[in-house]
């Protein structure tokens, strides 16, 4: 990767961003739809939302806690960085699956197929608000990946 440009920095961003608040919503939609058998689409949809929110806080936060960071420092991070970029994502991804599946049962096709192209809508949905936060420097869009280096000097391939 000869060029780092901002919607490579972008799409990257946004696929952290995705892989944090897309578990929190397949473990939402599967534990509150599925194990829990709740029929209330109002409690499936702010279940699914807020461990959305906590699995996205959460990537971003593990590393920079590793780094040393204290808990609140970087929760105050991912508050500002992660909202909303999250939102977004969370917004557009449950209104697209309730629309599409709203009534369907966790062993029904329709609710799978739902939850997958809704996470999809997500991820393209996110994605501009993850470019315009790099490029206003409140994400790093995570670095290029040329760059990072591990302790014994190798680049990460």
């Amino acid at each position: 990767m000869e060029y780092d440009s901002l919607w490579r920095r972008g799409f990257r961003s946004t696929a952290h961003c995705y892989s944090g608040c897309g578990a929190g919503e397949v473990v939402g939609m599967v534990s509150i739809a599925g194990a829990l058998a709740t029929g209330s689409t109002l409690v499936q949809a702010a279940g699914t939302f807020a461990l959305a929110y906590v699995f996205g806080y959460a990537l971003t936060m593990g590393p920079l806690m590793q780094e040393g960071e204290e808990f609140r420092s970087a929760f105050m991070d991912a508050l500002y960085s992660e909202t909303p970029s999250i939102t977004v994502m969370e917004i557009t991804a449950i209104g697209t699956d309730l629309l599409l599946a709203g009534g369907a049962k966790f062993d029904e096709v329709l609710f799978w197929g739902s939850l997958v192209f809704s996470l999809s809508v997500g991820f393209l949905f996110a994605y501009p608000v993850n470019a315009a936060l790099v490029r206003f420097g409140v994400k790093e869009g995570m670095m290029n990946p040329k760059e990072m280096r591990d302790d014994s000097g190798h680049t990460a391939d």
